[in-house]
């Protein structure tokens, strides 16, 4: 059945929803399947209100459903966000980041909760810059009290990172040196096998500027090595790609 989607409207709390809508985006099935598990637990206990929820493993999925929800001027009430899943290059879509940035556009309320096995404090940082989450979780922490702690914290307009978060982010010197949507096109890019020759045909760039981003995310990210290869291997494990 498709669940039921609330307008937009004023700034709701926990105590003024009925039912709860919300979707999981996590690229594996059984983490989506211990989720509903948890929050219907909750629900159970009367912690939180009825739910509706739908949950979609690829962000080619989560990006049409949200479109297509948003095209009627509906809203999930919450959403749970994964950031490393394939890409969906034909929207730009590199991650569960670019999903929840698609989200602030058209679903202002809706409340972002990203569950992340993500520990780099470059990345953690570029997420909470560029989404201002409502919840910032790592998974390994992710447990029956602190996913409902962080739900319903959200839903009541306090934002929730979980300690080992705020640890990493506390601890660590971190740049704003932030990858821009074209350089993340061009990592994507050049991660299938594109050639550095032929990268003009698909961004506006020059030959020359080609090399000299080359050089810049390699600043960017750190990456020592000379094989793009490296670059490519970091970007894929800092979940840009």
């Amino acid at each position: 059945m498709d669940p039921k989607y609330h307008m937009d409207s004023k700034q709701e709390t926990l105590e003024s929803f009925q039912i709860l809508n919300g979707l999981i985006l996590d690229d594996h099935p059984v983490t989506c399947i211990g989720y509903k598990m948890m929050l219907e637990a909750a629900c159970l206990r009367k912690e939180i209100p009825e739910l509706r929820l739908a949950m979609v493993h690829t962000l080619k999925q989560a990006y049409k459903i949200i479109n297509e929800k948003a095209s009627r001027g509906l809203n999930y009430d919450f959403v749970f966000l994964d950031i490393r899943l394939p890409a969906y290059p034909q929207e730009n879509i590199f991650s569960g980041e670019d999903i929840g940035k698609l989200l602030r556009r058209v679903s202002k309320q809706t409340k972002i909760l990203v569950f992340t096995s993500l520990q780099n404090p470059y990345r953690l940082r570029s997420i909470l810059k560029s989404l201002n989450p409502e919840a910032l979780v790592l998974k390994t922490e992710v447990c029956d009290k602190k996913l409902i702690t962080a739900l319903t914290k959200a839903l009541n307009g306090v934002p929730y990172y979980s300690p080992s978060i705020l640890k990493i982010i506390k601890n660590q010197l971190i740049t704003d040196n932030e990858i821009t949507p074209p350089e993340r096109k061009f990592l994507y890019l050049l991660s299938t096998g594109v050639q550095s020759k032929e990268i003009p045909k698909h961004l506006p760039w020059s030959v020359s500027k080609v090399e000299k981003q080359k050089r810049i995310l390699k600043e960017k990210l750190g990456v020592e090595e000379k094989s793009f290869w490296s670059l490519i291997h970091k970007a894929k494990e800092l979940g840009i790609i």
